[in-house]
């Protein structure tokens, strides 16, 4: 019990991670541990940031949560209050070190503590001398859920299935070789930033293969600054994601004409391909896919949102909402793809429009419009969807196409892919001239790599849930008795990204692959 919620105290916090170079602890751990956690400096990483809106925001969600009845009593009988607890044994540095990666396997948190906070240990939990394991006093908790360790100025504690591995952990000298001499950490960790705050080393070897092979490795690392938090990684996914590394054709990222008040953005350089393409080549009789198609397309693709004022619609009861607009980019290696593509949208409008029928609601309209000389399509679907749905706020949803530059792009608004067609005229508009994406741009061979802009998100999702608290108000309560329904749970994610969404300026996000199989990639947390 002890050790259940100790670790959930130690998860609570990880949300502010700081502490020192990995190596430092790794000494403490077996050569062969397969978890490798170290934290430093929490208590005065959490004064330093009591004042930080984020943080207020995720202790206030923490706070929500009732505590463990487990976690309660342990606070009963230290006479403390959870953060003291918190602050006084896991806020100078802890480490947890297991075994391998996965629940149940053998572990052990170590955390250092002054010696009179120990010996409060000792004599408040009532713990049954057990011994030695080298330099650590052994000890149990009176119920024998829980076994302790102490050799100043560590406390080490797992629960009582682990006593071997502990033991194994606890008895090690200066003599024998530790994780920071096993040159797979070493080497995994030194791709991690220097200046990182706190660190995780992870692998899983594959099936009679040594942790050096060619299994499972995850190094992770936090670096915090003034205005920025970041997650940093490196790793060897393993078999399982061979077939993304087919996939991935690592590159520049180049965001195209994404306008530059775009919500989120991601650039992905990957070449999907479906696996039965007998529907495409009907659309795009007598051309095929594999044939005519394919070697046209570039392997770059773009997905973006952006939140437009629409026109006025032609229902009533349309709401007059901001509205999210969603838009697809595909890079062209010949512009022949357009007329291919615009084949395939047109054809698939055609079969839209059977259902119509089935629907006893309106056809879709399709129009053909321009824009600084470029010509694009506009299929009405919205009104249809509106009358089917009974929604009227789907009624301005629509779905335009067209050529924009060395892009083909589809969009769920006019209003946003005339603003593609600004972008790409006027690179100044584009989000390309953003810093935040420049600065991604601007780094080589990445295959994903993208953003969100917060405080533009934050005003669309507080708009959007008013709408929906006010309109549907009766729906949503109906569906809070049913907490697996789709709309309970769509107004609960806009509830928790609501605030998270305030409380940051955005997020950037980029990850790259080499050729040996390993990836390495990058998110931030832009701070207020």
């Amino acid at each position: 019990m002890y050790k259940r919620n100790a670790l959930i105290a130690c998860l609570l916090v990880l949300a502010p991670l700081a502490g020192a170079r990995g190596e430092e602890a790794a000494r403490l751990a077996p050569a062969d541990a397969g978890v490798f956690v170290q934290v430093d400096g929490l208590a005065a990483l959490r004064a330093r940031l009591a004042d930080d809106p984020l943080y207020k925001w995720l202790e206030e969600r923490l706070a929500q949560r009732p505590e463990p009845e487990g976690w309660l009593n342990i606070q009963a009988a230290m006479g403390m209050s959870g953060q003291e607890i918190i602050d006084t044994y896991f806020g100078k540095r802890f480490v947890i070190i297991a075994s391998e990666p996965g629940a149940g396997k053998p572990g052990v948190v170590l955390t250092q503590v002054a010696q009179n906070d120990a010996q409060a240990v000792i004599q408040r939990l009532d713990l049954v001398d057990q011994g030695r394991a080298g330099a650590f006093h052994l000890y149990t908790s009176k119920d024998d859920k829980a076994m302790f360790g102490f050799h100043d100025p560590w406390m080490a504690f797992t629960g009582p299935h682990h006593r071997d591995y502990l033991e194994k952990v606890l008895s090690r000298d200066s003599a024998t070789p530790s994780l920071a001499d096993d040159a797979t950490f070493k080497a995994w960790i030194a791709r991690l930033p220097a200046d990182r705050v706190a660190t995780v080393f992870a692998r899983r070897p594959a099936p009679g293969d040594s942790p050096a092979g060619t299994g499972e490795i995850h190094a992770l690392a936090l670096t915090l600054s003034d205005r920025q938090l970041s997650l940093h990684y490196a790793g060897r996914p393993g078999p399982r994601a061979d077939e993304f590394f087919k996939l991935a054709r690592p590159g520049k990222i180049d965001f195209g004409p994404v306008p530059g008040d775009a919500l989120a953005a991601a650039a992905i350089n990957l070449a999907p391909r479906p696996r039965n393409t007998r529907l495409l080549d009907r659309l795009l009789a007598p051309q095929s896919f594999a044939r005519d198609l394919e070697p046209q397309l570039d392997d770059h693709l773009l997905v973006f949102a952006a939140a437009i004022q629409p026109p006025p619609s032609t229902q009533p009861s349309a709401p007059a909402l901001t509205f999210p607009a969603l838009g697809v980019a595909l890079k062209l290696r010949d512009s022949a793809a357009a007329d291919a593509l615009q084949r395939v949208m047109n054809s698939i409008v055609l079969l839209a429009n059977i259902r119509t029928a089935d629907w006893n609601v309106d056809a879709i309209d399709t129009t053909t419009h321009e824009y600084r000389g470029q010509h694009f399509t506009i299929a009405d679907i919205g009104t249809p969807l509106a009358q089917r749905a009974q929604r009227p706020e789907l009624a301005n949803l629509h779905l335009v196409w067209g050529r924009v530059g060395h892009w083909f792009v589809l969009c769920t608004h006019e209003a946003l892919f005339r603003q593609c067609l600004d972008a790409h005229a006027d690179p100044a508009r584009s989000l390309n001239h953003r810093p935040e994406a420049a600065a991604l741009s601007a780094q080589p061979e990445q295959v994903v790599a993208g953003l969100i802009h917060s405080p533009a998100l934050a005003q669309l999702l507080q708009e959007w849930t008013q709408y929906f608290e006010t309109q549907h108000g009766a729906a949503l309560a109906a569906a809070a008795t049913r907490p697996g329904a789709p709309l309970a749970r769509f107004h609960k994610a806009m509830k928790v990204l609501l605030p998270l969404m305030q409380n940051s300026r955005g997020f950037t996000f980029h990850l790259t692959t080499s050729k040996d199989h390993t990836l390495q990639g990058e998110l931030t947390l832009l701070r207020k």
